[in-house]
């Protein structure tokens, strides 16, 4: 599996980022649970190469998909990682009320994206 690194405000991930991730202590696991968790667990050496830029709020690329870091926990030699999937950076961002009636397309667009959080 190839991991990539990007700083925490990229938005395209067609290149290598950062750089490539290759210092594994063991393999990377991705759990996908049908509605529910989506995650990368990996532990990578210490002093790998990139390992400065494993940061929480930094981004992973793995298989095609993009995962936040959320946590790391280090150790004399190790760095282990936990990263969601992208898609749970909009967890906490919902709305009570969408009733944007009577209204053409783009002023509801504006008019949720008025009452969220994060744009």
């Amino acid at each position: 599996m190839m991991l990539k690194v990007f700083s925490k405000a990229t938005t395209s991930f067609s290149n290598n980022g950062i750089g490539i991730l290759s210092d594994y202590v063991s393999d990377p696991i991705i759990t996908e649970v049908l509605n529910g968790e989506y995650i990368l667990e990996l532990e990578y050496k210490k002093a790998g190469k990139y390992a400065e830029y494993l940061l929480e709020e930094n981004i992973i690329k793995a298989n095609g998909q993009v995962f936040r870091i959320s946590s790391i926990t280090k150790n004399l030699k190790t760095i282990k990682v936990l990263a969601k999937h992208i898609v749970f950076d909009l967890s906490k961002n919902f709305l009570v009320d969408i009733a944007p009636t009577n209204k053409d397309a783009q002023y509801a667009i504006e008019w949720i994206l008025a009452r969220t959080e994060e744009t």
